[in-house]
């Protein structure tokens, strides 16, 4: 007759087999039910980022509404913090991105720069390229993970 601490020898490796088996399947259902979320973002010198999503849409903003006020009132942001971000961005380019004219609601303005305008393009042309592959690249992984869960090995 075994003893309970025999027993439980006997016992224990399938019991450790079983929890990583549970563990590693639902790890993999976990794992496979991730979506991407990317976030591009470009850095100044001291590492600072100067230009994402938001920058961008507030330029867009301004270039279609022809105010940084009201770009700014579209995306629920202060006056000041857009200034703050347009500021950054300067310091960061070394030159001015927007052609800006006093004069109050009917005179007054602002406008990209023709440089901003091509730099914006560039850069939103960039980051959807980025996109696409990082997609593609994530799907790959996907079903990598999703294999192993079934317990295929790719």
């Amino acid at each position: 007759m075994k003893t309970n601490q025999a027993k439980a020898r006997c016992v224990r490796p399938y019991a450790q087999k079983l929890a990583f088996y549970l563990t590693y399947r639902y790890f993999f259902t976990y794992i496979t039910s991730m979506i991407l979320h990317f976030k591009l973002s470009l850095l100044n010198d001291q590492g600072v980022p100067f230009m994402g999503r938001g920058p961008v849409a507030l330029l867009r903003g301004i270039e279609r509404l022809g105010s940084i006020n009201q770009a700014a009132k579209e995306m629920n942001m202060s006056y000041v913090k857009a200034w703050k971000i347009i500021k950054k961005m300067e310091a960061s380019l070394g030159g001015k991105i927007l052609k800006t004219q006093i004069g109050g609601k009917e005179y007054g303005g602002s406008e990209l720069t023709p440089l901003t305008v091509r730099f914006l393009d560039i850069f939103t042309a960039y980051e959807a390229e980025v996109i696409n592959f990082a997609e593609e690249q994530f799907t790959v992984i996907k079903e990598h993970l999703e294999a192993l869960g079934k317990g295929v090995d790719p």
